[in-house]
């Protein structure tokens, strides 16, 4: 029974995925003909005549506003941030084996406000500019409270414990049958237990410098919309350079796609036939 159910969930995964990727496919040349109508602008103007058109600009972003986190109450010097969450949980209880680790709660995309030329960027297209550089230029006055620790010295991260507690080797396993070390780990396992740690990783202007930006004219205000397929491109491109990324883009990410669809499907099917020519 487990074994179908298997089976059906891969066929069914790999079927959405297929459709989704014939809808993306499908899509292709109602973005081309949007790009091909959007209006270039070499200075990123607003200019009434454009009014609620497709407008292609291209700048540096200026920060309006820096992100902020609501719920610790922390501002991210940034355009646009992710931050990541971990919990400190037990992960194994066996008689042979007791394990804690940090375990991930997901991601949110935090945004400020900036503008290009005179055009204000909305949420949604500054959720499309990149972030990739580990966070570490907190506010001592916000932070006060918190405990602030490398994750890795290596790489630069730096987590945020509002709770409290340590983050570097607080992985804890037991094994085996010693009563001294079950008691050791056992203890730091649950002092640690059901802790948070964050970490961010933030739009650094420094890297990126200028980008294209792609959007409706709303006044003075450039909105996402859903007729094209990314809204941020990096550097400076040209008309035909903002079609043939973009739709290089789509198209790249529905192959990707289409190729695991049909995967999880052979596989599915590959599954009923084994199960068939074991009964």
């Amino acid at each position: 029974m487990k074994k179908n159910i298997g089976k059906i969930i891969l066929i069914v995964l790999g079927a959405a995925l297929i459709a989704l990727s014939a809808k993306g496919l499908m899509g292709v040349p109602g973005q081309k003909a949007a790009l091909e109508a959007a209006v270039y602008l070499e200075e990123a103007v607003v200019l009434p005549e454009n009014e609620g058109k497709l407008v292609i600009i291209h700048g540096e972003p200026e920060m309006l506003a820096p992100a902020y986190d609501e719920e610790l109450k922390l501002t991210i010097n940034t355009i646009k941030a992710y931050r990541y969450k971990e919990t400190y949980k037990q992960t194994s209880f066996t008689d042979e084996e007791r394990k804690w680790e940090w375990v991930s709660g997901g991601q949110e995309t935090l945004t400020g406000q900036a503008k290009i030329g005179e055009f204000k960027l909305d949420s949604g297209i500054l959720s499309a500019f990149p972030a990739e550089s580990d966070y570490v230029d907190f506010d001592p006055a916000e932070t006060k409270d918190y405990v602030l620790t490398y994750k890795s010295i290596a790489t630069g991260e730096v987590c945020v414990l509002p709770d409290g507690g340590y983050y570097a080797d607080t992985n804890v396993t037991y094994i085996g049958d010693s009563y001294f070390n079950f008691l050791g780990a056992h203890s730091l396992g649950e002092r640690m237990e059901g802790k948070t740690a964050y970490r961010y990783k933030y739009y650094n202007p420094e890297k990126n410098g200028v980008s294209t930006v792609i959007g409706i004219q709303q006044g003075n205000l450039l909105v996402k919309t859903d007729s094209v397929g990314t809204a941020v491109l990096s550097g400076e491109k040209t008309r035909e350079q903002v079609l043939s990324t973009s739709n290089g883009y789509l198209i790249g990410g529905a192959a990707v796609f289409m190729a695991l669809g049909v995967l999880l499907v052979v596989l599915g099917l590959r599954k009923q036939k084994s199960t068939q020519k074991g009964k």
